[in-house]
């Protein structure tokens, strides 16, 4: 599919889940991005382009203050 359409259905996605209001906003939100970041790009091309480290970090920032009430 081609990469405009395939974030046009992500944001419909997003907006539905946002409208729907069963899900946090910030688990909405990473969610998109993720799968902006994975659909658009793909897997292989996104992690190829950043360390593993790097991937690591930026991952942990982003799940560990969803799963950490504090």
């Amino acid at each position: 599919m081609d990469p405009a359409a395939t974030s046009l259905v992500i944001l419909g996605v997003a907006v539905a889940l946002f409208v729907w209001n069963r899900l946090p906003v910030g688990v909405v939100a990473v969610l998109t991005a993720l799968a902006l970041a994975d659909g658009v790009r793909g897997p292989r091309r996104l992690a190829a382009r950043w360390p593993r480290a790097t991937l690591c970090s930026c991952t942990g920032r982003a799940v560990i203050p969803l799963v950490w009430p504090f």
